[in-house]
């Protein structure tokens, strides 16, 4: 299956900085949130307030020359959300749009690691074409077709809401929760990657087996 390869150039950080958008301490302060590289950093920018959802895709558009699709008045359809599971789009801040043939649209709100994109194609065996859309709208629709409480949700939704202190522990709840749906991502992303690699080891046995036969 073809990727789309647009994606696979400067990374973010460095289109940022260097258009003079953010700062680089800005965008170190961002990345402590990272738990691997491929995680997405966009919206941990954004949930530390150096950068707008729009002012993010329009600058990802710019310089990955990735188009852009207004998901305003867009419903997608279930069974194209079903193409992946919801801890991966959650976690990777991912919608799927439609399906045509053996591609699949996708709405990001910026540019995908070859990881992240191999892994999409291991588990739909389809091509993904990607869109730029702002983060949060994805993450309204994806809490519309595909929602999904990540681990300790429901705990952090029992924080203390009134006081002195309630504001610190509910910021860290909301963090925990944050990083848990990225965690949760990861995992998914490791199974795919596991299950390929048990398909392929057991096709190759048995083909040992009837060569032998």
């Amino acid at each position: 299956m073809a990727i789309d390869r647009r994606t696979t150039g400067k990374k973010l950080p460095d289109v940022l900085v260097d258009e003079g958008i953010l700062t680089k301490a800005q965008v170190g302060e961002a990345s402590k949130y990272l738990r691997q590289p491929d995680d997405p950093l966009g919206p941990h920018l954004i949930r530390c307030g150096f950068i707008t959802p729009w002012d993010l895709a329009k600058a990802v558009c710019v310089h990955f020359s990735l188009p852009f699709y207004d998901l305003t008045a867009f419903r997608p359809k279930k069974e194209i959300v079903g193409v992946l599971d919801a801890a991966f789009l959650h976690g990777y801040g991912i919608l799927p749009l439609d399906k045509f043939g053996k591609i699949v649209t996708l709405a990001v709100s910026e540019a995908l690691s070859p990881n992240v994109l191999q892994a999409i194609v291991d588990r739909t065996q389809l091509s993904p074409y990607l869109y730029v859309s702002p983060y949060d709208k994805i993450r309204e629709r994806l809490e519309e077709s595909a929602p999904y409480e990540a681990p300790g949700e429901p705990a952090a939704a029992a924080a203390p809401a009134a006081g002195a202190g309630a504001e610190p522990a509910a910021k860290g709840a909301a963090d925990s929760d944050w990083m848990s749906i990225f965690e949760e991502a990861e995992k998914k992303m490791k199974t795919g990657d596991e299950k390929l690699e048990l398909t392929q080891s057991t096709g190759d046995a048995e083909e040992e087996d009837e060569g032998n036969s």
